[in-house]
């Protein structure tokens, strides 16, 4: 009984060992500010949260970030927060976590509201 019980908690490590990482969810935008942008997105695993981008396809800047247990599980909730952006310029940005690594995507600051009818108070 003992053999069989080792065996299958062998074979049960293999398989997840073998395992790749994959997307839970896709990367999403979050909290667009106007020179800032939280990037987000979920894997089966893995730790490591890097958003690479540019203001071409090419790329060309890295920013790392951190990644969150979701539900006690083995599954990570990764997020990056962009800042330095500026307003109406086009990034483009991929995400990356160990070998997996998203398609690329653009992005594009909010430009800051100005207020039609400020704000007043009552007495």
């Amino acid at each position: 009984m003992k053999k069989l019980t080792f065996i299958l908690l062998f074979v049960q490590l293999s398989l997840q060992a073998q395992e790749k990482t994959t997307f839970l969810v896709m990367p999403y935008l979050q909290n667009a500010e106007p020179t800032s942008m939280t990037i987000m997105w979920e894997t089966n695993e893995g730790e490591e949260s890097i958003v690479e981008w540019g203001t071409t396809a090419k790329l060309g800047k890295k920013t790392s970030g951190k990644a969150f247990k979701v539900n006690y599980g083995t599954s990570r909730l990764h997020e990056v927060k962009l800042t330095g952006l500026k307003r109406f310029t086009e990034y483009y940005y991929r995400v990356k976590t160990g070998k997996l690594r998203s398609d690329i995507f653009n992005l594009r600051p909010r430009p800051l509201r100005m207020r039609q009818n400020p704000l007043t108070w009552l007495p």
